[in-house]
């Protein structure tokens, strides 16, 4: 990230004391309405004086001696410095010593400040300016003694949250160097001989030392939408600066962002593809997961929105990185309250422009970390929308307990997609209603791949065809398992029944209620031929 240095356009120092006056505390000093005088000097060029010093001191007799001293600093025109509508990421303040005779045995930190009319209006440090700060808040963590005495030595302050915060909506950092033992934490130092008292001398206003602020900043962040289809980058990437995209989701469901290099002529990367999306991330707030390759990343977006922070390794051409938003706008299935299990629906459109509604089942209902199969005992299968929003298949086991949907890797897929189907949109949602509240049922049919091998086991998923039947569902599948049962009157059959399919053997049983998928064993017939088959239909949840 590009970075800044900008010196102090306001330098000062402020000291307030009493002397030979017991009946003065050490908390008088801090206290405005103590009737105390600051002795405060605006420079204006090079020099070398006190900028923090506390005194508690007690030579005898009359000679009681208390006193502080605080450095005051304004940096200006920070925004215009970094870039309109750049924000500042991080920053240094660097301040020099000077070699006045000095201890300089004391902790130092740096605290907001309101000197100098508050937004530098007033170049000149008034008296009552010594107490024109809020130590609570500080800008730093401390920077313990010694401080580095050595002329023209930095002493260097990281600043924190707070004063990054207030640059970036000011414009400005207006801060105060002080103690942090004895007037930062409003402590009374011991009673001492010690003189010089501890003190931190700073060379002021020297060209050759100047007290600098270092700022790294970066773009702002992109905001990006997850309803929106498509939208091509607006504007190039350069290697190792980090982009912030700002993405909203106002959806009561997580919905996807993906970032994705352009194809070529023939839909597909190859070797003269850029690798746009080659370098890290960091998922901030509101990003639930996220999978990426060197030319496309998707990330999960909770609803509300999030924050995802790309480094790319590479230098980028906009036009050749597209933003892909992909939330839901169909129908959703159930409307439940959002408390347990998960599920997906897919919209698909087939012919007679009708769409078939998907209901795919993922909880941990068969124990804490396996999902309901859908294909066999021995595969915890989880789902996720690729980048072209098609469904795929992800066989690389369960990463999480608790339901959360999960991107996968493509080189993973055991199938790119369901023959050519176009799944249009996702929903994803939490229901306690069994999502919906419909029956469950169990499928055992051999297993035709490995004659021999076990029955499989299938939690099947309730088909819809929305405008046909929008509250009840029209039939029950296996997905990418080849089961699939079907009320028969939505293809056409004269008769009502249901038509039941495994692998290339089938089987029609009249009667029955579209309410309810036929129960028990049933027998089905290859397709041409004579030879059978039996499946078994029950309720509940397979026991995997």
């Amino acid at each position: 990230m590009p970075t800044t240095t900008v010196t102090a356009n306001l330098q000062g120092k402020s000291l307030v004391g009493h002397y030979g006056d017991n009946s003065l505390t050490w908390l008088d000093l801090l206290d405005e309405t103590s009737g105390l005088t600051p002795n405060s000097t605006t420079f204006q060029t090079s020099q070398e004086s006190i900028g923090v010093e506390f005194a508690n001191n007690d030579f005898g007799g009359a000679s009681i001696t208390k006193s502080l001293g605080r450095a005051f600093f304004f940096f200006d025109n920070l925004d215009t410095l970094i870039g309109s509508g750049n924000i500042i990421t991080s920053a240094t303040l660097r301040i020099p010593s000077g070699i006045l005779p000095q201890d300089p045995n004391l902790d130092t930190i740096l605290v907001s400040g309101s000197a100098w009319g508050g937004d530098g209006s007033n170049n000149t440090l008034s008296s009552d300016d010594f107490y024109n700060l809020d130590s609570s808040i500080s800008y730093s963590s401390v920077l313990p003694s010694p401080w580095n005495d050595s002329k023209y030595n930095y002493n260097t302050f990281t600043l924190n949250s707070n004063a990054i915060s207030d640059m970036n909506t000011n414009g400005y950092l207006n801060c105060v160097l002080i103690n942090a033992q004895y007037d930062q934490a409003m402590s009374t130092p011991t009673v001492n001989s010690t003189n010089p008292p501890p003190t931190a001398t700073v060379f002021y206003k020297n060209p050759s030392a100047p007290i600098e602020l270092v700022l790294t900043y970066t773009a702002p962040p992109t905001q990006v939408s997850t309803t929106e289809s498509i939208a091509i980058s607006p504007d190039n990437l350069t290697s190792g600066d980090p982009v912030i995209y700002s993405i909203s989701n106002p959806s009561t469901s997580p919905s996807y962002f993906v970032l994705e290099t352009t194809k070529n002529a023939d839909g597909f990367y190859d070797s003269t593809s850029p690798q746009n999306i080659s370098g890290s991330f960091s998922l901030g707030n509101g990003i639930i997961d996220i999978v990426n390759d060197n030319y496309k990343v998707g990330v999960i977006v909770a609803p509300g929105g999030g924050e995802l922070t790309f480094t790319p390794a590479n230098n980028v051409v906009s036009s050749s990185l597209l933003l892909r938003g992909t939330g839901w706008s169909g129908v959703e299935y159930p409307s439940c309250p959002p408390e347990n299990g998960i599920g997906l629906y897919v919209r698909q459109a087939i012919e007679g422009g009708l769409f078939l509604y998907i209901l795919i089942r993922l909880d941990s209902r068969n124990g804490s970390n396996s999902y309901s199969s859908v294909f066999s005992p021995n595969y915890s299968i989880n789902y996720y929308l690729d980048y072209n929003s098609s469904l795929k298949k992800w066989e690389t086991g369960i990463e999480d307990s608790n339901g959360t949907i999960k991107l996968g890797d493509s080189s993973n897929l055991v199938s790119s997609n369901w023959g050519n189907s176009v799944f249009e949109g996702v929903e994803a949602f939490s229901t306690t209603c069994g999502y919906p509240n419909l029956p469950n049922y169990c499928v055992e049919v051999p297993n035709v791949d490995e004659p021999g091998a076990p029955d499989q086991k299938i939690n099947v998923s309730p088909l819809y065809f929305i405008e046909i039947n929008p509250n009840e569902p029209v039939g029950w599948w296996g997905l990418f398992a080849g089961f699939i049962s079907y009320w028969a009157p939505i293809a056409g059959a004269p008769d009502d029944g249901w038509v039941i399919q495994y692998d290339n053997y089938s089987a029609f049983l009249p009667g029955g209620s579209i309410d309810s998928l036929p129960l028990g064993e049933i027998t089905l017939t290859i397709e041409g031929g004579s030879d059978t088959l039996s499946v078994n239909i029950s309720e509940g949840v397979c026991s995997l």
